[in-house]
């Protein structure tokens, strides 16, 4: 499973079959292919990109994807997992919704992986006071339980009216992050 944390939206995004038992490789090669079709069409390119120093990620296949695309890529210090905080803490998140939902049927994980992570990205986040969703989209996603029961959403009917909105939105959601997410940090002393 390929996890891409994108820090101050705190969007996290998930590609692959954690059930699968590959080679160092094949994974490399499936982790490019990962970055560059699920995250890097979707969401644009980086300007940095980090990993910790295991060789599925750190191999040459990478170091050249980011040459390729003018990437500045950096390395987290090994066996110092505090260095990469917030991808550990999320990783720790995911494991225990995973350990919540899935019991005894491990192998149904990629059935229900971007379920249980549109589930959190739909969470608000404390440090934030936004759900990843609307940090990077500028608005909450539509849910099948909001066809279910039948909530409305208040969208402009203007193209031009609508872009300005969004657009106000998300200045207005990120600077009211980036105020909480001070604040936070005063208030537990970082």
């Amino acid at each position: 499973m390929l996890n891409e944390v994108r820090h101050f939206g705190r969007l996290q995004m998930e590609e692959g079959k954690p059930c699968d038992l590959l080679k160092i490789l094949e994974l490399s090669k499936k982790i490019d292919k990962g970055a560059v079709d699920g995250f890097i069409y979707r969401f644009g390119c980086s300007l940095e990109f980090q990993t910790d120093q295991g060789k599925n990620v750190d191999g040459n296949l990478m170091w050249n994807l980011c040459e390729l695309l003018y990437i500045s890529k950096t390395r987290t210090t090994a066996y110092h997992p505090a260095s990469n905080g917030q991808v550990e803490r999320y990783n720790r998140t995911v494991l225990q919704i995973f350990r919540c939902f899935l019991n005894k049927k491990q192998c149904e994980l990629d059935v229900h992986l971007q379920q249980l992570i549109g589930a959190i990205r739909a969470t608000e986040n404390r440090q934030t006071g936004f759900t990843p969703n609307v940090m990077m989209l500028g608005r909450e996603v539509f849910h099948p339980i909001d066809l279910m029961l039948r909530t409305s959403r208040d969208t402009a009917k203007d193209p031009p009216e609508y872009i300005k909105q969004l657009t106000e939105t998300l200045y207005q959601v990120h600077e009211l992050a980036r105020v909480t997410e001070s604040t936070e940090k005063t208030e537990e002393g970082i």
